[in-house]
């Protein structure tokens, strides 16, 4: 039986932890809203918080937006699996080498910094009085940055911090190690900057960490 569930988790280890990650940051964090205390943890941020002041909170729209991920998602991987899985064997792993990262990711974290500079992201940062405020000054940065800079930020950084923790895992080279743990550490600030999150609790930022550590882990079985 456990032997089943390593295989299907070595199987479906990025659906797995896509769900997990999705399930702790988002359901949870808007079923929390729902409960007793939920609109008390709401005025920690915003004055006079009540999730009974947003006309589509609790709607059907709302419930199924909430789980669409559960419900689209898998049929998704299954299908993809089946057709892709045939073309396995002339499908060559990608390999890059180490110089060829490290260059990669230095242009992209260059040109994220860049672009973040250039569209006043720590000014906008600080100067948001609230959280309200900070949800207008994100979308005045996004406006700012533009297409390319989101690009980079949201997907090629993605990538290619996923391919030196998968690297990091396999290796274990100091070397990689580091990298990981350095992408980590960039992925924290430059979620937090481009989502004017001075105001968000700290726990959100830790919970990002950890869950990053648990999809590492998680890899980490995988390949048992």
């Amino acid at each position: 039986m456990y032997q089943k569930a390593f295989v299907l988790l070595r199987t479906y280890a990025a659906l797995a932890t896509f769900l997990a990650s999705y399930f702790a940051l988002t359901v949870v964090g808007n079923l929390i809203y729902f409960t007793p205390f939920g609109d008390g943890i709401g005025r920690v941020q915003i004055a006079d918080f009540s999730i009974s002041n947003f006309q589509t909170a609790g709607s059907f729209g709302y419930w199924i937006l909430l789980f669409l991920p559960f419900v689209v998602a898998p049929p998704i991987v299954f299908a993809v699996k089946r057709i892709l899985a045939p073309m396995a064997p002339w499908i060559k792993t990608i390999k890059i080498s180490t110089p060829a990262y490290l260059v990669a990711l230095a242009i992209c974290y260059a040109y994220a910094s860049v672009s973040l500079w250039r569209a006043n992201a720590t000014g906008l940062f600080l100067r948001g009085n609230d959280a309200v405020d900070s949800v207008y000054d994100r979308f005045e940065l996004l406006s700012s940055l533009g297409f390319w800079p989101q690009v980079t930020i949201k997907s090629l950084l993605v990538a290619l911090s996923c391919y030196g923790l998968v690297v990091a895992i396999e290796t274990r080279k100091p070397l990689w190690l580091l990298v990981a743990a350095a992408n980590v550490v960039g992925a924290v600030a430059l979620s937090r900057e481009l989502r004017m999150k001075r105001f968000a609790p700290a726990a959100k930022v830790v919970a990002f960490v950890l869950l990053t550590m648990a999809a590492a882990l998680l890899l980490q079985i995988a390949q048992l």
